[in-house]
C-alpha cells in the first residue's frame, strides 16, 4: 500500500511538472479580486491532476433541488442545485462523506422574498461530498455585465477586448488533465485555467487563471448543464460515486407546509424555494421528457436482505426495537458534529452500526422520525445488492380475480387484484406449505409485495402467473382500456372520498390556479387524505418518469415522491406527495386501471397535475428571461411554472369521484 502511494505522488509530481505551450500570444490572463484581469506574463502552465483542483458544482441527479449546508448545531441552509462551490477542505476529521466548502455563486431565488434559509455567495461549512461534481463536467455563464474589484467594476476582460456578459467559461484541459498556472511572485498560488469563449462566439478566445481564494469573477455565474450531454467529457471518479451511493443526512430536499403545521418555516418549496407554498415538482430537465435521467436503481439505498434484520436503538442494546420489511429502502444519516456509526455488541460480537431512515414507512403522527441503528453490513444500493437483484428473477403476478395475502397462521392479511406483481422469496421451492381453503387444499409459498411496502406473507402458488405470461396480459389490457375523457373511463385516485374540497377552497388555496404567496398560480388538484390512503392509477398507462423525491422536511427528513403515468389516450398525469412506490415502478412499466401506485405521505395529500400529453420536455419549467425581465409569452409557463400543455383536472375529478363513491366532498 505504501508503494502504491509514492507510485502516486510520483505520476502526480510529472503530470504537474510537464510544462505545456502558451494559449496564445497575449490572450493568457491571471484573475484578481482586486485588479480584474492580469496578463500571465511570466508565469507558467502545466498539467495537474483533476483531485487538484477545487472548484465543484452540487448536481443532484433525480429531481431534488439541492442539499443542505451546515454550518453548527440545527443551523442548515439550503444549496440550490446547480450551484458553484469551492472546497475549503476535503474529508479528513469532518464528518463522513462531508467536505468544508464555501459557495461561490447560487442559482437566484423565484420567490418575492430572502427569508435567510438559503445559501448563497460567501456561505461556508459542511456539505455533502457525494452532491459535488468536477467543474470541468459544466461550462459556466456569466450572467451578470459585471464583476466587482477593489475601487470599481470590471465589464470587458482581454485588454478590453471580451465583454464579462454573456461569456462561458470552461475548464482548460492538456491531454485530458486540468492546467494550472504558477507566476515566480508566488510560486505557491496555484491559478486553474478556465478557456473564456465570448457571447456569440463557437472558440475560446482567452485562457483565464483563477484562485479558489479570489472568485468574484464567477460571483454572478450559472452552471450549464449541455457539456454532460456531450461525450467529449469522460465519466469522473465523482460520477460514479454520486451514482453508486447516495449516502448522507445533508442529501436533502426541502418541502412545504402540509395541513399539520400551515405556517411552519421548517419546510420548504422544492422548485422555487417558496415559504408556505405546496406546488412542487422536479427541478428542470429531471423529470417527464427532461434531458437528465436517473440511472435506473443505482443510488436507491435499501437494507440488502431477503427477510430483513433488527433494528435497534441508539444504545444498540440486545432488544430490536422492530424488524425491517425486506430489501426496505432507507436513508443513511451522517450526524453533524457526531460520530456517523458506532460500535455495538450483540451476542457477544462486535458490529458497526450506523443511524438510517425507514422514508417509506408512513409517521402515525406529526414530525415523527421512524429511525433506528442497523448493521451496516447490511447497507446497500439496490444495484450494488446482489439479492435484490436476484429477487427481480423471481418476480410474478396475480393471475386473475381477488387473491388475499396471508399470515403464517393462514390469517388474511391483504387482498391483491389481477396482474398486481409479487416476488417470491429465493427459497420458495424448499418453503412450499399446504393449507386447506374453504375444504380446499392448496400450495402456499412466501412472497415479498412491493405494493404494500415489501411486506411478507403468503400466497397460493396456483393463483400466479411467470412475468412474461403478466407483460402479454398487461399489453391486451391496455388495448382494451379507455383514454381519460371517454364515459367510465377512469377510477377516482384515492380509493375514498378527499377529506376536503379539491374545486374551491378559501383557506389553503390547493385548488388549480390558487393564488401562491409569489403570485404563481397553482397547477394541480390537492387531494387530502390521512397518510397511509391508497393512492391507485385512474386508467391505463405507462409510467413516464421515474420517481423522484418531491418534498423533504427539513428537520425530521421525511420525504414524499412523485412520478408521472402517461395514460391511455395519451394524457399525462402527474401523481405527486406520495410515498410506498412499489420498487419496480419506473420509467416504461405498464400499469392497470386502479394499481396501487403508492400511498399519501407525510403530507396527507395526493397533489395531482394533468397534461394533454401534446408537449415536450420536463413538466417543471421557467419563463424565459431577458437582462433580468420576463418575457415569457406563454400565459402558462408564465403564471403557474409548467409546461404548456397544462390542463385543470377538477371537472374530469368530480366526474371519477361521483362515479367511484356516488357523492363527492365539499368540506371545506
Amino acid at each position: 500500500m505504501n508503494q502504491l502511494k509514492v507510485l502516486k505522488t510520483i505520476l502526480s509530481a510529472a503530470i504537474t511538472l510537464t510544462a505545456l505551450p502558451a494559449f496564445a500570444a497575449g490572450s493568457e490572463y491571471l484573475w484578481s479580486d482586486d485588479k480584474g484581469a492580469v496578463s500571465a506574463e511570466g508565469c507558467v502552465p502545466a498539467q495537474t491532476p483533476a483531485a487538484e483542483v477545487p472548484f465543484k458544482v452540487l448536481y443532484k441527479t433525480r429531481g431534488e433541488a439541492g442539499d443542505y449546508v451546515s454550518m453548527g448545531k440545527d443551523q442548515r441552509l439550503l444549496l440550490k442545485n446547480l450551484s458553484l462551490i469551492t472546497l475549503i477542505k476535503t474529508n479528513q476529521s469532518t464528518p463522513a462523506f462531508t467536505d468544508i466548502i464555501k459557495v461561490i455563486s447560487a442559482p437566484p431565488r423565484v420567490s418575492y422574498s430572502d427569508d435567510g434559509s438559503f445559501a448563497g455567495r460567501g456561505t461556508q461549512g459542511y456539505l455533502n461530498s457525494q452532491s459535488l461534481r468536477p467543474v470541468g463536467d459544466f461550462t459556466l455563464l456569466i450572467t451578470g455585465a459585471s464583476a466587482k474589484v477593489t475601487g470599481g467594476s470590471v465589464t470587458r476582460i482581454g485588454g478590453g477586448q471580451t465583454l464579462l456578459a454573456g461569456s462561458r467559461w470552461k475548464l482548460a484541459l492538456y491531454n485530458g488533465n486540468p492546467i494550472v498556472y504558477t507566476c515566480p511572485a508566488n510560486p505557491n498560488a496555484k491559478y486553474f485555467a478556465f478557456d473564456v469563449t465570448a457571447a456569440g462566439e463557437k472558440a475560446a478566445v482567452l485562457r483565464v487563471g483563477v484562485k479558489f481564494s479570489e472568485t468574484q469573477i464567477f460571483s454572478t455565474a450559472s452552471v450549464d448543464i449541455a457539456a454532460l450531454q456531450e461525450a467529449a467529457a469522460p465519466p469522473s471518479v465523482w460520477t460514479d460515486i454520486t451514482r453508486m451511493m447516495g449516502w448522507g443526512d445533508l442529501n436533502v430536499t426541502p418541502d412545504k407546509p402540509s395541513r399539520w403545521e400551515s405556517t411552519d418555516n421548517d419546510e420548504i418549496r422544492r422548485d422555487s424555494g417558496e415559504e408556505d407554498d405546496d406546488d412542487t415538482g422536479p427541478a428542470p430537465k429531471a423529470s417527464t421528457g427532461g434531458e437528465v435521467q436517473p440511472v435506473e436503481g443505482s443510488s436507491r439505498m435499501i437494507i440488502c436482505d431477503g427477510d430483513g434484520i433488527n433494528v435497534r436503538d441508539e444504545k444498540i442494546s440486545a432488544q430490536e426495537i422492530f424488524k425491517s420489511r425486506p430489501f426496505e429502502r432507507i436513508f443513511v444519516k451522517v450526524p453533524f458534529g457526531k460520530p456517523a456509526s458506532k460500535q455495538g455488541v450483540v451476542k457477544g460480537k462486535t458490529f458497526t452500526f450506523k443511524e438510517v431512515q425507514f422514508i417509506d414507512r408512513v409517521p402515525s403522527k406529526p414530525r415523527e422520525d421512524i429511525s433506528g441503528w442497523i448493521n451496516q453490513d447490511f447497507i446497500s444500493t439496490e444495484a450494488n445488492c446482489k439479492a435484490f437483484q436476484d429477487s427481480l428473477k423471481n418476480v410474478v403476478c396475480i393471475k386473475s380475480g381477488q387473491q388475499w395475502v396471508r399470515d403464517a397462521n393462514n390469517e388474511e392479511l391483504f387482498p391483491l387484484k389481477p396482474l398486481e406483481d409479487i416476488i417470491r422469496k429465493p427459497d420458495w421451492k424448499r418453503m412450499t406449505d399446504k393449507r386447506t381453503i374453504d375444504g380446499k387444499s392448496y400450495d402456499f409459498i412466501p412472497v415479498i409485495v412491493p405494493s404494500e411496502n415489501n411486506a411478507e406473507g403468503w400466497i397460493a402458488l396456483d393463483a400466479l402467473l411467470p412475468e412474461a405470461d403478466c407483460i402479454t396480459k398487461r399489453e391486451e389490457m391496455m388495448k382494451s382500456a379507455k383514454a381519460i375523457g371517454e364515459p367510465g373511463c377512469c377510477s377516482f385516485p384515492l380509493t375514498k372520498n378527499p377529506k376536503w374540497d379539491y374545486e374551491w377552497d378559501r383557506n389553503f388555496n390547493r385548488w388549480f390556479g390558487g393564488k401562491r404567496p409569489s403570485g404563481r398560480l397553482h397547477a394541480a388538484c390537492d387531494l387530502f387524505q390521512d397518510p397511509g390512503s391508497t393512492v391507485q392509477a385512474v386508467t391505463a398507462g405507462v409510467v413516464d418518469s421515474d420517481p423522484a423525491e418531491f418534498t423533504r422536511r427539513r428537520k425530521s427528513g421525511l420525504v414524499s415522491y412523485e412520478f408521472s403515468v402517461k395514460h391511455t389516450g395519451g394524457k399525462i398525469i402527474r401523481y405527486g406527495e406520495i410515498t410506498g412506490i412499489p420498487s419496480k415502478m419506473r420509467k416504461g412499466k405498464t400499469v392497470a386501471r386502479e394499481d396501487k401506485l403508492g400511498v399519501v405521505s407525510y403530507t396527507q395529500m395526493l397533489h395531482l397535475e394533468m397534461y394533454k400529453g401534446t408537449g415536450t420536455g420536463p413538466l417543471t419549467v421557467y419563463p424565459a428571461k431577458k437582462n433580468g425581465r420576463v418575457v415569457e409569452k406563454n400565459k402558462i409557463v408564465k403564471d403557474f411554472l409548467r409546461r404548456s400543455d397544462l390542463m385543470d383536472p377538477t371537472k374530469l375529478l368530480i366526474e371519477w369521484e361521483l362515479n367511484s363513491f356516488n357523492k363527492r366532498t365539499t368540506a371545506k
